[in-house]
């Protein structure tokens, strides 16, 4: 690999935004005596083996600095995160942001903080995010600390964002055990 290659990190993310390009998002960086968690957004293009930290002019829009967060990508290439821990040892906020790189220069990318109405599934980390269109899947993770089984949808196609907690409770033997720092994806 060559380009801007990202120091070695845990509690990252890393997502397909193209056919030949993934994302990768904060995550934590230095020894277990000190470390420091980032915001930084990376793009690595799997022919050209180039890896770029990509430029954000919108210094605010910028999701803060985190790690154990939840990541997965959409139909149009873009990367959705969510939750996570802080440095500060607390929980991010309880926000879904999502990160749309630039197609006329790929160095620059753009996050938006995606706002909801009505309840959250909260702030947590170590849960799981899916995309099966339109909706985002978000699945357990821990509330500090608490661990959780939880399923929250959202459509990222409507126009008045809301979060949706799906009620499974009626399938007593079909509810997944409490859990966190797991994967999951969505299979046809």
């Amino acid at each position: 690999s060559i380009g801007e290659i990202p120091l070695n990190r845990f509690g990252h993310t890393i997502v397909n935004i193209s056919k030949i390009k993934v994302c990768l998002f904060g995550g934590s960086v230095g020894d277990s005596k000190k470390l420091n968690y980032t915001n930084e957004t990376y793009t690595y293009n799997i022919l050209t083996k180039i890896w770029k930290k990509i430029i954000i002019k919108d210094k605010d829009s910028i999701p803060k600095e985190r790690a154990a967060h939840a990541a997965t990508s959409n139909d149009k290439g873009q990367m959705a995160i969510y939750g996570g821990s802080t440095k500060s040892g607390g929980l991010a906020d309880d926000s879904l942001y999502l990160f749309t790189l630039n197609k006329n220069n790929e160095d620059e990318g753009e996050w938006t903080e995606i706002k909801t109405n009505g309840p959250t599934p909260g702030e947590r980390y170590g849960h799981s995010l899916s995309y099966l269109n339109p909706y985002f899947i978000l699945f357990g993770g821990n509330f500090n600390p608490n661990l959780s089984n939880d399923i929250w949808i959202i459509n990222i196609n409507e126009t008045k964002h809301h979060w949706l907690k799906i009620d499974y409770t009626n399938d007593k033997d079909k509810i997944p055990v409490e859990r966190l720092y797991h994967t999951s994806e969505v299979c046809d």
